[in-house]
C-alpha cells in the first residue's frame, strides 16, 4: 500500500525483496545487486538480470514506492 497515492501494488517477490533492501537504507545499483545474489543463490548476475532488476527499479520509481536518492 503506498499511503501517498492511496494505491494498492501487487508486487512479485523480486520487487518485494527490493522494497525490503532499500527500506532502510539506500544503496547503489552495485550494493542491491550483491544483496540481491546473496537471496537468490541460483540468480547470476548477467546482462539480462541486471535489466530486469534496472526495470524493476524504474517501474517501483513509476509506482511511486521508491525515488532516486539526491546526489
Amino acid at each position: 500500500f503506498n499511503p501517498d497515492s492511496a494505491q494498492t501494488h501487487q508486487l512479485n517477490p523480486l520487487a518485494t525483496d527490493i522494497l525490503s533492501l532499500l527500506k532502510d537504507q539506500p544503496l547503489d545499483f552495485t550494493e542491491l545487486n550483491k544483496r540481491l545474489i546473496s537471496l537468490y543463490e541460483d540468480l547470476e548476475f548477467d546482462s539480462e538480470a541486471a535489466a530486469y532488476i534496472q526495470e524493476t527499479l524504474e517501474l517501483l520509481d513509476g509506482i511511486g514506492l521508491i525515488e532516486p536518492e539526491s546526489m
